[in-house]
């Protein structure tokens, strides 16, 4: 996040929920902005008089400070005022170091899975440790698929001279194909990035996209299909940064 919905329950539960439900309540809350939290979208954001200015003043209401004292509400309302166990992914994890900041009192416990903000470090620090990152997630890539270095070279000289229309409207550029790299950060990134790569693969001799050719329906289907996260969710695009600032909120921290 921010921008994500929680994940709903399933019956039977299991993972994490079926361990947690034997011994606790469990609530799962939708952040304001998502799910069923008064959910922002492009088209409610567009349909706001006072253009720029007000759709910065009106997110401004969508920050963790907001979401915690939601959570107060719901703690004093469904807890009866009871101490909270907390888990916090990525910018859950966020959420609960501001929870501790305003009412550390509510809480009993709290849980960080992969979402510990970088308390006195700025944003531009955290960008030149992810670069490093992402670098040797790529090299890992690469070392591992080594096939894929020429399609996508190929992929993206294509989307280069002319980019490609998605099957369900809008247009894949080239840049929009290397946001792709965003698989790269799950667990099994890897392989999905991989599979995904080789709809791609017509079946020529040398198996690389021809510049003259359209890509195939199926591997476009798929590339909507993981990036339609975002499309729903446009809070991550405009509030994932400002959340790693740390103070007066500038890229320096100051």
């Amino acid at each position: 996040g921010p921008g994500s919905p929680s994940k709903r329950p399933a019956s039977p539960a299991s993972g994490w929920d079926k361990s947690a439900l034997a011994t606790h309540r469990v609530l799962l809350l939708d952040q304001r902005g998502t799910g069923r939290s008064t959910p922002v979208t492009a088209k409610q954001l567009l349909a706001l008089p006072g253009g720029p200015q007000a759709q910065a003043g009106y997110l401004e209401h969508f920050r963790a400070d907001s979401i915690v004292r939601d959570c107060e509400v719901v703690r004093e309302a469904l807890c009866g005022g009871k101490k909270l166990s907390l888990l916090g992914q990525s910018f859950g994890g966020f959420c609960i170091l501001t929870y501790l900041s305003l009412f550390p009192d509510a809480i009993e416990r709290a849980l960080f899975t992969f979402g510990l903000a970088p308390v006195g470090r700025t944003a531009d620090e955290v960008y030149a440790a992810t670069y490093k990152r992402m670098e040797e997630r790529n090299r890992r890539f690469y070392q591992r698929y080594p096939q894929d270095v020429e399609l996508v070279r190929s992929l993206v000289a294509g989307l280069h001279a002319a980019p490609a229309p998605l099957p369900r409207g809008g247009t894949l550029t080239a840049r929009r194909f290397l946001q792709l790299g965003l698989l790269l950060g799950s667990a099994s990134g890897f392989e999905a990035l991989h599979d995904l790569l080789e709809l791609a693969r017509p079946p020529s001799a040398d198996g690389l996209p021809d510049a003259t050719s359209s890509l195939p329906d199926l591997f476009l289907l798929e590339v909507e299909a993981a990036q339609q996260h975002f499309e729903t969710n446009p809070i991550y695009w405009l509030l994932h940064e400002a959340i790693y600032c740390d103070g007066g909120g500038g890229g320096g921290g100051g």
